[in-house]
């Protein structure tokens, strides 16, 4: 691969001829050094156009060769150069402003995941972000494989991130040796994971970060850069509508009125502004030494169990019925009460936040089974202890009178009576209700016996010895009750 390089009447002459994906033919162009002060997608040399050079567009092409020489995630901070992985998470696209130049340019991040369950974010810029990263958001749920050449790292307060420059080239599923055994392996991961929807969690963040305690995290008092700690969901605080929308074109909050597709955006000062729906979730979460409110953008996806747009559309739809039409929010309010795995960064943009008991959670992890902590100060969080949340629950559960009925009648109490009972004999009182007395007088032929029920009770012919189920009434109709032999 080779960079040409064109200056003032070259880029006006060739502007409208050289297109992206096509192949051409160049002719009595300067072949030199490369400078070293520049970025270049060579490390020797390179082309400049002359006003003699010469382009023509080729009808064969032929296909674009990368590096076979990936870097692995753990490796990229010694050497950033190309990396090839699985797509797992691709966000939209926003405005960043240019430095010095009143215009923008789209930036959009990607999640990646190599075959060791690293995960690392890629920031595309500029016609890539628009381009390859709307056919990666179409290709999510396929995991496509990528290789991207040429990138750059960016370290900032420890974290790594890498991202693409103006040489920087992105290969969808390439055709390289190294593919179909990285795509094996990931088959491999994702069978081991529970299919291809799950292969993107947990992440080595959260599995291998030191855990701590709240107070630790609310004090700063943690050295490294992401930590963990383990707490209870005391109150889910906007579990009907946690998400917010912004404008695809500026990136500002917008406002739709219920499901509508388009809303105002005051920026744009359009009426019609396409926006985007990400998630906000807000949380009173605590453990033995401290509690805190919590924010969870994209990890709320993990409490919830589907995509924001999912969730958002569902809840608008049955917002005017019932709420718990929706199963997901379901999900939501009984994560009240349940322990989980918080990730946290400590950057020191948020410390004031932090102090101020309010935390941003990266990720989370939910917790299968009750756990304690080992020392002399344990902690111990329990799974099942959800009564709270069960008890929101049932409060804010608006049922039909059908519905009601439906539990009275499964809900119903038994009784079982054993005795050899003599020709007249008297039912003993319960409490649910006054019943003054059944008589059975038994024949000695063989016949049918003779039953008086006193106003409330029917009760079959039977033989000694008798086994009679009494059950109840319904609440709402006292006449219509019944004792049976079993």
């Amino acid at each position: 691969m080779v960079q040409a390089t064109l200056f003032n009447e070259q880029i006006s002459k060739f502007n409208e001829m050289l297109e992206s994906g096509k192949c051409y033919l160049i002719s009595k162009g300067n072949i030199g050094r490369v400078n070293n002060n520049f970025d270049n997608v060579n490390d020797k040399i390179e082309i400049s156009f002359t006003n003699a050079t010469k382009v023509e567009e080729c009808l064969e092409s032929f296909p674009l060769k990368i590096s076979k020489s990936f870097v692995p995630f753990n490796e990229v901070e010694k050497i950033s150069k190309d990396i090839l992985g699985m797509v797992i998470k691709v966000r939209q696209t926003f405005p960043v402003p240019l430095k010095g130049k009143d215009k923008t340019t789209r930036k959009r991040e990607v999640t990646l995941l190599d075959v060791t369950g690293d995960t690392i974010k890629i920031e595309l810029w500029g016609d890539l972000a628009i381009n390859e990263g709307d056919i990666l958001d179409r290709m999510i749920k396929l995991k496509p494989l990528v290789a991207v050449s040429n990138v750059v790292l960016d370290k900032y307060e420890g974290e790594v991130k890498l991202g693409t420059s103006f040489i920087s080239f992105i290969d969808i599923n390439p055709d390289v040796e190294q593919y179909e055994a990285l795509h094996q392996s990931f088959q491999n991961f994702s069978s081991i994971a529970g299919g291809m929807d799950k292969i993107s969690g947990p992440s080595k963040k959260i599995t291998e970060s030191k855990e701590v305690k709240l107070s630790s995290i609310t004090g700063n008092n943690v050295d490294s850069l992401f930590c963990t700690f383990v707490g209870r969901v005391g109150k889910v605080l906007n579990k009907t509508s946690p998400w917010y929308e912004k404008c695809k074109q500026c990136n500002s909050a917008v406002h739709p009125k219920g499901n509508e597709k388009f809303a105002y955006c005051k920026e744009c000062d359009n009426k019609n502004s396409s926006f985007t729906r990400h998630y906000l979730l807000r949380l009173l979460v605590s453990d033995k030494t401290e509690e805190v409110y919590t924010t969870l953008f994209d990890a709320a996806e993990t409490m919830i169990g589907c995509p924001v747009n999912t969730f958002a559309e569902k809840m608008l739809t049955v917002m005017d019925q019932d709420k718990y039409l929706c199963p997901y929010y379901k999900n939501l309010v009984l994560t009240e009460g349940k322990s989980f795995k918080f990730l946290v960064k400590m950057n020191s943009k948020r410390a004031e936040d932090r102090a101020g008991k309010r935390l941003v959670v990266e990720e989370v992890l939910k917790i299968e089974s009750d756990r304690t902590e080992k020392g002399s100060s344990s902690l111990t969080l329990r799974e099942n202890d959800s009564s709270a949340a069960q008890r929101d629950f049932l409060s804010d559960f608006h049922v039909s009178v059908g519905t009601l009925l439906a539990f009275t009648m499964v809900a119903i109490s038994v009784l079982i009576l054993r005795y050899d009972p003599p020709d007249e004999v008297p039912l003993p009182t319960f409490s649910w209700d006054a019943i003054d007395s059944v008589s059975l007088q038994y024949s000695n032929t063989g016949s049918a016996g003779k039953i008086d029920v006193e106003t409330k009770y029917y009760v079959e012919p039977i033989s000694k010895p008798l086994y009679l189920l009494v059950t109840p009434k319904p609440p709402d109709n006292p006449d219509m009750q019944r004792a049976t032999h079993v």
